[in-house]
């Protein structure tokens, strides 16, 4: 009972959405949807990230100790529906990749911000890791971002 009602106290709280990306061992890029995202620190520049343990995302994370925050424009409810799905059957050559090539991560284009990352430390919680990632590159563009509020994508007023 309490967890439904947590899930949908955290539902009105309006947020951007992000998507993670890492680098499996052959180099492909992946991705999860993401909003367990933060600001840690400014000074040094640091960021939180929250991911479930049995996530590929989690294993890349860990075995490559970097990952990307890329924060979606409102052109992008499509990368953030295919993301938000189970992996099965994904076929990741829809969507368009850069690679930033200081900091060897992999970026989804045309994002509103985009962040390299670097763990600089995890801590493991229930069933999730919070990485601190130190940032090592920030990308932005002048779009407007894409919201989630009560399961649905909104638009800022």
């Amino acid at each position: 009972m309490i967890e439904k009602k947590l899930k949908d106290a955290w539902s009105m709280f309006p947020t951007g959405v992000s998507i993670i990306t890492s680098t499996d061992d052959q180099g492909n890029c992946h991705g999860m949807t993401a909003n367990g995202i933060m600001s840690l620190s400014i000074t040094p520049p640091l960021v939180l990230i929250s991911v479930d343990v049995s996530r590929d995302t989690h294993s890349y994370i860990v075995n490559k100790k970097k990952f990307g925050i890329n924060i979606l424009s409102n052109d992008q409810k499509e990368i953030a529906d295919y993301y938000a799905a189970p992996s099965k059957f994904k076929n990741t050559s829809n969507i368009n990749w850069s690679i930033n090539l200081n900091s060897d991560i992999y970026f989804i284009s045309n994002s509103l911000v985009n962040m390299g990352c670097k763990v600089i430390n995890s801590f493991e919680e229930a069933d999730h890791t919070l990485f601190i990632g130190l940032v090592l590159n920030v990308e932005i563009k002048n779009k407007k971002p894409l919201v989630w509020f009560n399961r649905f994508y909104s638009d800022l007023v």
